[in-house]
């Protein structure tokens, strides 16, 4: 992660918030838009720290904890936290109608010779798997197969040449000038990956973990 790619990042966090505050509020924006952030914050900004404080922590030689507090005023208060761990608060008992819990946010493919596709995430884990559809089948028959079977993210293909034009978009470069969009939870990314597998015959088995 440069920070020229955060900075992308985040500019493509404004665009949702500029499109958000332009149209009527409903849950189901405010729910994308908690999306959106989420995904700048775990796939930009941590990454980002992550690489700063590797740099410049390779030669301390007792553990550390560092805690960030962010509130949306822009105060941010950073603060050693003691390495003795605070007590666990008691484990709270289901009432009657537990909270479903959030999707995983992983997935598998599982190729017919064997191979596995599994990344960190299920966005790295969908471009792997993409990229890997086109290093066997080429570029235009994966293109014109996602236009055929009508596989779509906001509104737009979901794998197009140059990057997707919603600003909720979250367009990432898979080949030479192609871009795939990943704005999307990791039930609907199994659902593309499964349409996309089918149709091009890969014979690849989608599971989310």
């Amino acid at each position: 992660m440069t920070e020229n790619e955060l900075q992308q990042a985040f500019e493509n966090l404004k665009d949702s918030y500029h499109y958000h505050d332009h149209r009527p509020q409903t849950p189901q924006g405010q729910q994308m838009l908690k999306e959106d952030e989420d995904h700048f914050i775990d796939n930009a900004l941590i990454p980002y720290l992550k690489q700063i404080a590797e740099k410049f922590t390779g030669d301390l030689r007792n553990p550390v904890s560092i805690r960030f507090n962010i509130t949306p005023n822009m105060e941010i208060d950073a603060e050693r936290v003691s390495g003795s761990k605070p007590p666990r608060p008691p484990k709270p008992q289901p009432g009657p109608n537990p909270r479903p819990r959030n999707p995983a946010s992983n997935l598998r493919i599982s190729l017919p010779q064997g191979k596995v596709i599994q990344e960190y995430n299920a966005t790295e884990t969908m471009c792997a798997a993409i990229k890997f559809a086109i290093e066997i089948m080429g570029i235009d028959k994966v293109m014109q197969t996602i236009q055929n079977y009508n596989i779509v993210c906001d509104g737009e293909t979901l794998v197009k040449r140059g990057m997707h034009n919603h600003p909720s978009a979250n367009s990432i470069q898979i080949a030479n000038g192609f871009y795939v969009n990943t704005h999307m939870n990791t039930i609907t990314k199994k659902g593309k990956l499964d349409k996309l597998g089918n149709a091009l015959g890969l014979h690849w088995t989608v599971t989310i973990i």
